[in-house]
């Protein structure tokens, strides 16, 4: 079994594909995301997708201690291209649904700049 049919698998049960989107800030960012006990299959992924792995306290009612995996931004999206065509039909339309918003997101963050550095030349105070 290749790392990215182990990581297929994992995912499908495991993984958690999100639009983290904070509308106070108008900011927002893909996500995949993987809360474990044990460390190891995070590595797995970590060397496999990049990312970080950070401790959590405490990981359940047990205290005991957990891990966080994530990757975020571009990154993330390039991850969620590779699996998608692997993934059951409902992670599929999950990941997709991710996908769409964070180009739609991207679009008027960018016009949205636009807009702005537009207003900052007309004013006469940016380049």
């Amino acid at each position: 079994m290749s790392e990215m049919d182990w990581a297929v698998g994992f995912l499908e049960t495991a993984g958690s594909f999100v639009y983290h989107y904070k509308q106070k800030i108008q900011w927002g960012i893909a996500r995949i995301r993987v809360l474990r006990r044990d460390k190891t299959p995070l590595q797995r992924l970590q060397a496999l997708f990049g990312g970080k792995i950070r401790t959590i306290y405490p990981y359940s009612r047990k205290n005991d201690t957990g891990y966080e995996w994530t990757i975020t931004g571009v990154r993330a999206e390039v991850a969620m291209r590779l699996l998608l065509p692997h993934m059951s039909l409902g992670r599929q339309e999950q990941i997709r649904g991710v996908l769409v918003f964070a180009k739609q997101k991207e679009r008027m963050f960018t016009k949205q700049r636009e807009g702005e550095r537009e207003n900052r030349r007309a004013s006469g105070k940016g380049s």
